[in-house]
């Protein structure tokens, strides 16, 4: 299983291609350390990084003590705020995970209502690319 550690909840395609949403619990906290305030200095962004490593570990060891089976992840995805991917992904390959960016296809659609064309993008997941 691939972790999704975004803000958005995995596409269809996305749980098509073995991309797992964390669950509840640790997605809301997960949310609000990928949430940052206007003004941000580099200490923020590391300490969130290393929060983010954390419920990645905890989530691992919870179901472990729940299930008693280690769950086969096989990397995390990332994805936001730009600053913040470099010092995440760091973070994140220094604990030994596998780091992936969602790749997709923008597809555009025109829809003509009431004599207005209105155009929209659907993006379709197409793969990961993998830092490590």
């Amino acid at each position: 299983m691939i972790l999704n550690l975004t803000q958005h909840n995995a596409t269809k395609d996305q749980i098509d291609a073995g991309i797992n949403d964390l669950p509840e619990l640790y997605q809301d906290f997960l949310k609000k350390k990928l949430t940052f305030p206007v003004q941000y200095d580099k200490e923020m962004l590391v300490s969130r990084a290393n929060t983010i490593a954390k419920i990645v570990e905890d989530f691992i060891e919870d179901t472990i003590f729940n299930t008693g089976v280690a769950p086969e992840v096989e990397g995390v995805m990332i994805g936001g705020m730009p600053s913040f991917m470099p010092v995440l992904e760091s973070v994140l390959v220094s604990k030994g995970l596998k780091v992936g960016y969602a790749c997709t296809d923008r597809v555009s659609k025109d829809v003509i209502k009431d004599g207005e064309v209105i155009k929209t993008s659907i993006f379709v997941h197409a793969g990961m690319y993998w830092v490590n």
